[in-house]
């Protein structure tokens, strides 16, 4: 084709206006306007697919709403006395809401995955995201008698740089994947870092269950959307097929992989691997956290379980405590009438309370209760009673205030709860009675202002989503309205999970992020920090 001079534009437009030109010729495509086309054609891609994540967002807020409340009071019904036919009316409400909300996910991640999601890199506790995501099973894992440990690999430091938000939902998915499928045993999930080079890291997790299996013809098409072992998989144990896909494209985000090994009637080991940073290198070091009051103290475990005993072992070393574990309280007994001498024991009560006693009384040291949840121990020994699956926070909160005593402030905070959801004031206010706080009520942003004004709160509670006046402006309005050293504590609660929504939340002025349905453990951590800010004002 021979050589023009003339702009793509002057040609393009010569040959629209030429009335000589062919008829056919007209209907040519030019390579130019195509290319215009081609940029409008993007530029409503990028509108749909604005479009697309706006309706996304308020469909995920207004779906979860609804089912966490059902899922909140189902649990406060369960915790209380109900008759045996009650309770399993209850429970099947519980597990259907659960079901539910674990299929919106899906549908909901799914659709988000298709579109453009990036990965992030914030410092970040890898216990903290492996345990979160082992409370969200935990309920079902105690059901079955399962038992749920975290058992971390190697010496590294647990704050590392990436996407905790991306690796939680992964975790969840497997965790809820292993405990469906296994029926008696252990599900154990185990954390290896390793350096690469300069500040870069990889993390290789693992999911292990002593399951069903899977057959080996079968694990190729365990990642594809949709698709599940056997047609018989859904009918029996329920499930969108969408989990591990999902799980596969986060994975890939995070620039690692994903796969998995069985043995059928043994069980299976879901490994993935993603890439991750040391702390220095996102602008956020932590130093090696230093632990005076547990530091040379003797701790004796009793339990029968030894993976939970070994992940005990390890924590407690870490923290300088020197710690010896015993396979039954009636050993245990012995060892003590010997006189070997310990500052606390942990003593899983499956091994029953009436030796514990016993041992107490010997020993004359605190002792400290696992359980399994929904289980109330009877006597009033124990200095402190935890669940299962254990969590490193909680045992060292528990093993300091044994031995030291409580060493927090005993002020109460002044706690404002603004949501226009009764439900949800409902809920949140028990849990808050729970921890032993109570809490003024606000049904918007305006009314938090106004609550302000008459009063200081230590702590505001805020729902992102409320008329007149939402949790956005409200937060906003009080960062420029008070000075901050009046300024309380502001924690967004909300139903919305994307990474660009706590982003939003935190540019808003708010100092801390909670995510719906709203778990007591989280609850107490905010209620912890607004303590220690109080004190350190």
């Amino acid at each position: 084709m021979p050589h023009d001079s003339r702009t793509p534009r002057a040609f393009d437009a010569e040959l629209q206006e030429d009335p000589t030109d062919p008829e056919d010729r007209k209907k040519i495509s030019c390579p130019f306007r195509a290319s215009s086309d081609t940029i409008e054609s993007r530029t409503d891609t990028e509108e749909a697919i604005k479009l697309k994540a706006d309706f996304l967002a308020t469909a995920s807020h207004d779906l979860r709403a609804h089912v966490n409340s059902i899922i909140s009071l189902t649990g406060f019904l369960l915790d209380g006395k109900l008759m045996p036919e009650q309770r399993e009316y209850v429970e099947a409400i519980g597990s259907s809401a659960d079901a539910l909300l674990a299929m919106v996910n899906d549908i909901l991640d799914l659709s988000k995955a298709q579109g453009r999601i990036e990965a992030e890199s914030t410092p970040f506790s890898l216990r903290s995201v492996v345990e979160a995501a082992m409370d969200i099973v935990a309920p079902k894992a105690t059901a079955k008698d399962l038992n749920l440990a975290y058992a971390p690999l190697g010496e590294r430091a647990d704050t590392l740089c990436g996407d905790r938000f991306k690796i939680y939902r992964v975790l969840v998915n497997l965790l809820d994947n292993a405990v469906k499928f296994t029926w008696k045993g252990d599900v154990v999930v185990s954390t290896l870092v390793t350096k690469l080079k300069s500040n870069a890291l990889n993390v290789h997790f693992s999911v292990s269950d002593t399951g069903i299996g899977i057959p080996p013809d079968r694990l190729d098409r365990l990642f594809l959307p949709f698709s599940q072992v056997e047609t018989s998989t859904t009918r029996k144990y329920g499930g969108t097929g969408l989990g591990l896909a999902i799980s596969k494209r986060l994975v890939e985000l995070m620039g690692g992989k994903i796969w998995a090994q069985s043995t059928p009637g043994k069980g299976s080991v879901f490994h993935f691997t993603i890439c991750a940073d040391e702390p220095n290198d996102c602008g956020n070091p932590r130093s090696k956290e230093i632990i005076p009051e547990l530091s040379g103290r003797r701790l004796l475990f009793i339990s029968r379980n030894k993976t939970t005993g070994m992940m005990l072992q390890g924590l407690t070393r870490s923290w300088g405590m020197t710690t010896k574990a015993m396979p039954d309280a009636q050993t245990a007994l012995k060892i003590v009438m010997s006189g070997d001498a310990f500052d606390v024991v942990v003593v899983d009560l499956a091994e029953g309370e009436e030796v514990t006693e016993e041992i107490q009384r010997e020993m004359g040291s605190p002792v400290i209760a696992l359980i399994s949840l929904g289980l109330h121990p009877q006597s009033k020994v124990f200095s402190a009673v935890l669940t299962k699956p254990l969590k490193a926070n909680r045992l060292q909160d528990a093993l300091v205030e044994a031995l030291q005593g409580d060493s927090r402030d005993p002020r109460p905070l002044r706690v404002l709860l603004a949501d226009d959801n009764q439900v949800n004031q409902k809920v949140t206010s028990l849990m808050l009675k729970r921890l032993g706080y109570s809490a003024d009520l606000a049904s918007n942003g305006s009314e938090v202002l106004m609550a302000l004004e008459k009063q200081h709160y230590d702590l505001v509670l805020m729902d992102v989503q409320m008329p007149e006046m939402d949790g956005m402006d409200a937060a906003k309005a009080i960062r420029k309205r008070w000075p901050s050293a009046n300024q309380p504590y502001v924690v967004a609660m909300t139903s919305y999970t994307g990474d660009e929504d706590k982003k939003r939340c935190l540019y808003a002025g708010m100092d801390d992020y909670l995510s719906k349905p709203i778990r007591i453990i989280d609850l107490s951590r905010v209620l912890r920090q607004a303590g220690s800010r109080r004190g350190a004002s």
